[in-house]
């Protein structure tokens, strides 16, 4: 975007001044966050213990009178002093399930694989999935929420959850609370960048298939749709007009020097844009270098279209045992 030039940035200083410009326009997209946070009341809820992990039905208070349920997947033995993962789901009705290996697709189970693994895992339910559908609504149906809110998002409520799901996992004890991670495909994906952008604690990101540059998108009022799941009502204007206040390049941005690693797939039936992401990759990795932090950013593009490859699994895996480890 030409009135946030990250191609022009030279040095640090102009970095600092444009990141403070990029992330107030996000958040005034995604609208006010709440400005306290109540205890997280934890609670636990089953637990069952198996020969690599102990895995935990969880639920936490993540505004005045609103918990989350989640699945907590600690290895055995306890770790002293481990990192964690925070696994978004996708768009899928289950939710948490899904990421814990208790439904859905086995590729995406990633709390369960990380667990077998050695890290802390957390799956929480997103707003309208799994247990936290409204009554008398459909999965992702985010009307309730709108209307209850109608200066925030769903896509900034999920930022808030998820950012409380990271306190959650920093009272565990054996957690460490300097090693988190965030991962996640598609609506996990940007799920995951969203909260590392605003995050400070993520210090290792990996989204899959989760994004296509506005600027290229065909359809890009998928983000502020007027029914279903209406991602950031406040984005609708720009989108009518063509002109928007941030891409997704800048999201990314905002997660530098930290870890981030995109992984593309060509032929995405959900972003068939993916062509254009490698432009918005090249964009935001000069923010990385300018800082000295090439190395901690990287896109990964494969040829099978809206899905995690074992090759990058593999290479998810191997970018948290490296920036967690």
């Amino acid at each position: 975007m030409r009135d946030l030039p990250l191609d022009s940035v030279r040095t640090e200083k102009d970095w600092l001044q444009l990141r403070g410009q990029i992330k107030k326009r996000v958040l005034r997209i995604l609208g006010p966050f709440p400005r306290k946070k109540p205890p997280l009341e934890p609670l636990v809820l089953t637990q069952e213990r198996r020969r690599r992990y102990t895995r935990s039905k969880v639920s936490y208070q993540v505004q005045e009178g609103e918990r989350v349920s989640a699945w907590l997947f600690v290895p055995n033995p306890a770790p002293k002093r481990s990192p964690a993962i925070l696994c978004a789901h996708q768009t899928v009705a289950q939710g948490k399930d899904e990421p814990a290996g208790i439904s859905g697709k086995r590729s995406l189970a990633f709390a369960l694989h990380y667990a077998k693994r050695g890290y802390v895992t957390l799956a929480p339910d997103s707003i309208t999935a799994g247990e936290r559908v409204y009554p008398g609504w459909k999965p992702y149906e985010t009307a309730p929420f709108d209307r209850a809110h109608p200066e925030w998002s769903a896509m900034g409520k999920m930022a808030w959850d998820h950012m409380r799901a990271l306190d959650y996992l920093c009272t565990i004890e054996c957690v460490d609370p300097a090693r988190l991670g965030a991962i996640g495909s598609s609506l996990g994906a940007y799920n995951a960048f969203f909260l590392a952008a605003l995050e400070g604690r993520v210090r290792a990101c990996v989204a899959s298939c989760g994004f296509a540059p506005f600027r290229a998108d065909k359809s890009p009022i998928r983000w502020a749709r007027t029914s279903w799941f209406c991602h950031m009502a406040r984005l609708r204007p720009y989108i009518e007009k063509g002109r928007y206040p941030f891409d997704f390049e800048h999201v990314f941005a905002l997660i530098a020097p930290r870890s981030l690693l995109v992984i593309t797939g060509l032929n995405d039936s959900i972003f068939p844009e993916s062509w254009a992401c490698d432009e918005s990759m090249k964009i935001a990795a000069q923010v990385w270098r300018i800082l000295g932090a090439s190395g901690r950013i990287r896109h990964f593009v494969h040829a099978r279209g809206h899905r995690i490859t074992a090759a990058g699994q593999e290479l998810a895996d191997a970018w948290f045992r490296r920036r967690l480890r």
